[in-house]
Protein backbone atom coordinates (compact mmCIF):
# COMPACT_ATOMS: atom_id res chain seq x y z
CA UNK A 1 0.00 0.00 0.00
CA UNK A 2 2.80 2.56 -1.32
CA UNK A 3 -0.19 5.30 -1.11
CA UNK A 4 -0.69 5.34 2.46
CA UNK A 5 1.46 7.44 4.74
CA UNK A 6 1.49 7.95 8.63
CA UNK A 7 -1.46 10.86 8.64
CA UNK A 8 -3.48 8.34 6.25
CA UNK A 9 -2.41 5.60 9.00
CA UNK A 10 -3.46 7.87 12.14
CA UNK A 11 -7.37 8.14 10.18
CA UNK A 12 -8.10 5.16 9.46
CA UNK A 13 -7.12 3.88 13.24
CA UNK A 14 -9.46 6.53 14.54
CA UNK A 15 -12.08 5.65 12.07
CA UNK A 16 -12.19 2.13 12.76
CA UNK A 17 -11.71 2.34 16.30
CA UNK A 18 -14.86 4.62 16.08
CA UNK A 19 -17.14 2.26 13.79
CA UNK A 20 -15.99 -0.74 16.45
CA UNK A 21 -17.60 1.24 19.18
CA UNK A 22 -20.54 2.21 17.74
CA UNK A 23 -21.42 -1.59 17.20
CA UNK A 24 -19.99 -2.38 20.57
CA UNK A 25 -23.04 0.24 21.71
CA UNK A 26 -26.21 -1.56 19.50
CA UNK A 27 -24.64 -4.67 20.65
CA UNK A 28 -24.20 -5.95 16.96
CA UNK A 29 -21.57 -9.23 16.93
CA UNK A 30 -19.17 -8.69 14.14
CA UNK A 31 -20.57 -11.77 12.30
CA UNK A 32 -23.50 -9.93 11.54
CA UNK A 33 -21.65 -7.03 10.20
CA UNK A 34 -19.78 -9.85 7.78
CA UNK A 35 -23.36 -10.84 7.10
CA UNK A 36 -24.78 -7.98 5.89
CA UNK A 37 -21.81 -6.29 4.17
CA UNK A 38 -20.47 -9.15 2.65
CA UNK A 39 -17.28 -7.93 3.80
CA UNK A 40 -14.87 -11.34 4.98
CA UNK A 41 -14.30 -11.56 8.72
CA UNK A 42 -10.80 -11.14 8.76
CA UNK A 43 -11.23 -7.81 6.78
CA UNK A 44 -13.81 -6.49 9.27
CA UNK A 45 -11.16 -7.13 12.61
CA UNK A 46 -8.56 -5.44 10.03
CA UNK A 47 -10.66 -2.09 9.63
CA UNK A 48 -11.68 -2.13 13.13
CA UNK A 49 -7.83 -2.33 14.70
CA UNK A 50 -5.97 -0.22 11.63
CA UNK A 51 -3.77 -3.12 10.33
CA UNK A 52 -3.25 -1.34 7.09
CA UNK A 53 -1.16 -4.21 6.20
CA UNK A 54 -3.87 -6.56 6.17
CA UNK A 55 -6.23 -4.49 3.78
CA UNK A 56 -6.42 -3.95 0.04
CA UNK A 57 -6.23 -0.72 -1.88
CA UNK A 58 -7.36 2.77 -0.11
CA UNK A 59 -10.30 2.55 -2.63
CA UNK A 60 -11.37 -1.00 -1.19
CA UNK A 61 -10.83 0.20 2.39
CA UNK A 62 -13.33 3.26 1.11
CA UNK A 63 -15.80 1.07 0.60
CA UNK A 64 -15.61 -0.60 2.83
CA UNK A 65 -15.86 2.03 5.37
CA UNK A 66 -19.11 2.77 3.87
CA UNK A 67 -20.75 -0.10 3.86
CA UNK A 68 -20.16 -0.65 7.61
CA UNK A 69 -20.81 2.77 8.34
CA UNK A 70 -24.49 2.17 6.91
CA UNK A 71 -24.96 -0.83 8.98
CA UNK A 72 -24.25 0.97 12.24
CA UNK A 73 -26.15 3.92 11.21
CA UNK A 74 -23.92 6.20 10.33
CA UNK A 75 -23.53 8.81 7.08
CA UNK A 76 -21.42 5.63 5.09
CA UNK A 77 -21.12 7.71 1.95
CA UNK A 78 -19.94 10.72 3.89
CA UNK A 79 -17.66 8.71 6.18
CA UNK A 80 -16.06 7.41 3.20
CA UNK A 81 -15.76 10.75 1.56
CA UNK A 82 -13.23 12.27 4.14
CA UNK A 83 -10.98 8.89 3.74
CA UNK A 84 -11.22 9.07 -0.16
CA UNK A 85 -9.98 13.29 0.19
CA UNK A 86 -6.96 12.54 2.59
CA UNK A 87 -6.38 9.57 -0.04
CA UNK A 88 -6.10 11.93 -3.09
CA UNK A 89 -4.25 14.26 -0.77
CA UNK A 90 -1.27 12.55 0.07
CA UNK A 91 -1.26 10.50 -3.58
CA UNK A 92 2.31 8.61 -4.11
CA UNK A 93 4.68 10.27 -6.70
CA UNK A 94 5.65 7.46 -8.68
CA UNK A 95 9.31 7.12 -9.49
CA UNK A 96 10.83 7.73 -12.88
CA UNK A 97 11.02 3.86 -13.00
CA UNK A 98 7.54 3.27 -12.00
CA UNK A 99 6.70 5.82 -14.81
CA UNK A 100 8.18 3.95 -17.36
CA UNK A 101 6.87 0.49 -16.45
CA UNK A 102 3.44 1.21 -15.25
CA UNK A 103 3.42 -1.72 -12.74
CA UNK A 104 3.70 -1.54 -8.63
CA UNK A 105 6.65 -0.97 -6.79
CA UNK A 106 6.87 -4.46 -4.91
CA UNK A 107 5.44 -7.73 -4.83
CA UNK A 108 3.31 -6.90 -2.15
CA UNK A 109 1.65 -4.14 -3.21
CA UNK A 110 0.48 -5.81 -6.32
CA UNK A 111 -0.34 -8.79 -4.17
CA UNK A 112 -2.72 -6.10 -2.26
CA UNK A 113 -4.22 -4.70 -5.42
CA UNK A 114 -5.03 -8.35 -6.39
CA UNK A 115 -6.82 -8.61 -3.56
CA UNK A 116 -8.58 -6.47 -3.52
CA UNK A 117 -10.01 -6.50 -6.61
CA UNK A 118 -11.05 -10.19 -5.79
CA UNK A 119 -12.42 -8.58 -2.35
CA UNK A 120 -14.58 -6.26 -4.41
CA UNK A 121 -15.76 -8.66 -7.05
CA UNK A 122 -16.45 -11.20 -4.74
CA UNK A 123 -18.45 -8.73 -2.63
CA UNK A 124 -20.44 -7.54 -5.49
CA UNK A 125 -21.30 -10.91 -6.67
CA UNK A 126 -22.79 -11.54 -3.34
CA UNK A 127 -24.64 -9.17 -3.04
CA UNK A 128 -26.44 -9.34 -6.43
CA UNK A 129 -26.85 -13.15 -4.94
CA UNK A 130 -28.00 -11.92 -1.76
CA UNK A 131 -31.30 -9.67 -3.98
CA UNK A 132 -31.72 -12.81 -5.58
CA UNK A 133 -32.10 -15.14 -3.05
CA UNK A 134 -33.13 -13.24 0.00
CA UNK A 135 -35.85 -15.68 1.59
CA UNK A 136 -39.56 -13.88 2.11
CA UNK A 137 -41.07 -13.34 5.55
CA UNK A 138 -41.46 -16.55 7.26
CA UNK A 139 -45.14 -17.62 6.95
CA UNK A 140 -46.87 -18.77 10.39
CA UNK A 141 -46.10 -22.11 10.70
CA UNK A 142 -49.03 -24.20 10.00
CA UNK A 143 -49.83 -27.30 12.41
CA UNK A 144 -49.78 -30.50 10.83
CA UNK A 145 -53.88 -31.57 10.09
CA UNK A 146 -54.53 -34.82 11.71
CA UNK A 147 -56.94 -37.36 10.36
CA UNK A 148 -59.38 -39.42 12.52
CA UNK A 149 -58.62 -43.43 12.32
CA UNK A 150 -61.39 -44.70 10.34
CA UNK A 151 -63.64 -47.27 12.28
CA UNK A 152 -63.91 -50.99 11.24
CA UNK A 153 -66.92 -53.26 11.54
CA UNK A 154 -67.40 -54.03 14.39
CA UNK A 155 -66.39 -50.45 16.26
CA UNK A 156 -63.21 -50.41 17.07
CA UNK A 157 -61.63 -49.92 20.93
CA UNK A 158 -61.23 -45.92 20.93
CA UNK A 159 -57.81 -46.15 22.98
CA UNK A 160 -56.64 -48.01 19.98
CA UNK A 161 -57.43 -45.50 17.60
CA UNK A 162 -56.04 -43.02 20.25
CA UNK A 163 -52.79 -44.88 20.57
CA UNK A 164 -52.70 -45.39 16.51
CA UNK A 165 -53.11 -41.74 15.84
CA UNK A 166 -50.28 -40.45 18.51
CA UNK A 167 -48.00 -43.17 16.87
CA UNK A 168 -48.29 -41.12 13.41
CA UNK A 169 -46.78 -37.73 15.03
CA UNK A 170 -43.64 -37.44 15.24
CA UNK A 171 -41.59 -37.40 18.46
CA UNK A 172 -39.89 -34.46 20.02
CA UNK A 173 -36.15 -34.48 18.87
CA UNK A 174 -33.21 -33.40 21.13
CA UNK A 175 -30.67 -31.32 19.48
CA UNK A 176 -26.77 -30.45 20.45
CA UNK A 177 -25.25 -27.94 19.01
CA UNK A 178 -21.27 -27.66 20.35
CA UNK A 179 -18.65 -25.13 19.05
CA UNK A 180 -14.69 -25.91 18.54
CA UNK A 181 -14.57 -22.37 18.26
CA UNK A 182 -15.95 -18.62 17.90
CA UNK A 183 -19.17 -17.98 16.64
CA UNK A 184 -22.23 -16.38 16.28
CA UNK A 185 -25.25 -17.77 16.67
CA UNK A 186 -29.07 -17.42 16.06
CA UNK A 187 -31.24 -20.11 16.98
CA UNK A 188 -35.50 -20.15 16.49
CA UNK A 189 -36.90 -23.23 18.16
CA UNK A 190 -40.85 -23.76 17.99
CA UNK A 191 -41.19 -20.38 16.81
CA UNK A 192 -39.40 -18.56 19.43
CA UNK A 193 -35.76 -17.26 19.54
CA UNK A 194 -34.16 -19.05 22.14
CA UNK A 195 -30.52 -18.01 21.97
CA UNK A 196 -28.38 -15.27 20.03
CA UNK A 197 -25.10 -14.20 20.88
CA UNK A 198 -21.73 -15.41 20.41
CA UNK A 199 -20.22 -18.90 21.72
CA UNK A 200 -16.68 -19.59 22.45
CA UNK A 201 -15.17 -22.65 21.73
CA UNK A 202 -16.29 -25.71 24.14
CA UNK A 203 -19.09 -24.31 24.82
CA UNK A 204 -22.16 -26.78 24.06
CA UNK A 205 -26.73 -26.10 24.25
CA UNK A 206 -28.95 -28.72 23.48
CA UNK A 207 -32.89 -28.29 22.72
CA UNK A 208 -35.55 -30.18 22.59
CA UNK A 209 -37.57 -30.31 19.44
CA UNK A 210 -40.99 -30.40 18.62
CA UNK A 211 -41.89 -28.96 15.14
CA UNK A 212 -38.52 -27.30 14.23
CA UNK A 213 -35.52 -25.45 15.02
CA UNK A 214 -34.03 -23.10 12.41
CA UNK A 215 -30.22 -21.83 13.53
CA UNK A 216 -28.05 -19.32 11.54
CA UNK A 217 -24.35 -19.00 12.37
CA UNK A 218 -21.78 -16.95 11.01
CA UNK A 219 -19.31 -19.13 11.18
CA UNK A 220 -20.23 -22.76 10.21
CA UNK A 221 -17.43 -24.08 10.47
CA UNK A 222 -17.37 -24.21 13.96
CA UNK A 223 -20.63 -25.16 14.47
CA UNK A 224 -21.71 -29.51 15.01
CA UNK A 225 -25.12 -30.74 14.99
CA UNK A 226 -25.98 -33.88 16.24
CA UNK A 227 -29.63 -35.30 17.12
CA UNK A 228 -30.63 -37.39 19.65
CA UNK A 229 -26.71 -37.85 20.62
CA UNK A 230 -25.76 -39.19 17.45
CA UNK A 231 -22.44 -38.78 15.69
CA UNK A 232 -22.49 -34.79 15.21
CA UNK A 233 -22.32 -32.92 11.86
CA UNK A 234 -20.08 -29.91 10.68
CA UNK A 235 -22.54 -27.37 9.80
CA UNK A 236 -20.50 -25.58 6.93
CA UNK A 237 -17.01 -24.13 5.64
CA UNK A 238 -14.84 -21.97 8.19
CA UNK A 239 -15.81 -18.58 8.19
CA UNK A 240 -18.89 -19.42 5.95
CA UNK A 241 -22.16 -17.88 7.33
CA UNK A 242 -25.11 -20.04 7.25
CA UNK A 243 -28.67 -20.66 7.85
CA UNK A 244 -30.40 -24.44 8.36
CA UNK A 245 -34.02 -25.62 9.07
CA UNK A 246 -34.70 -28.78 10.68
CA UNK A 247 -37.63 -30.47 12.02
CA UNK A 248 -38.62 -33.84 13.65
CA UNK A 249 -38.85 -35.67 9.87
CA UNK A 250 -35.57 -33.80 8.35
CA UNK A 251 -32.52 -33.84 10.05
CA UNK A 252 -30.37 -33.70 6.85
CA UNK A 253 -28.64 -29.94 5.93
Amino acid sequence: MNQINSAQEEQIKEIGANLRQLREQQFIPIEEIATQTFIPLRLLKALESGQLDQLPEPIFIQGFIRRYADVVSEDGAALAEAFSTNVRRIKHCPSSSQESTGYPSSPKSSQLYLTGIFVLLITTASGLLYLLTRPQKPQPHQPIPSFPAIASTPKSNPSLTSISTVSETPSAVQITVSLKDESWLRVVVDGNTEFEGTLKSGNQKIWTVKKELTIRAGNAGAVSISFNQKEPKVLGSIGDVKEVTLTPESLEF
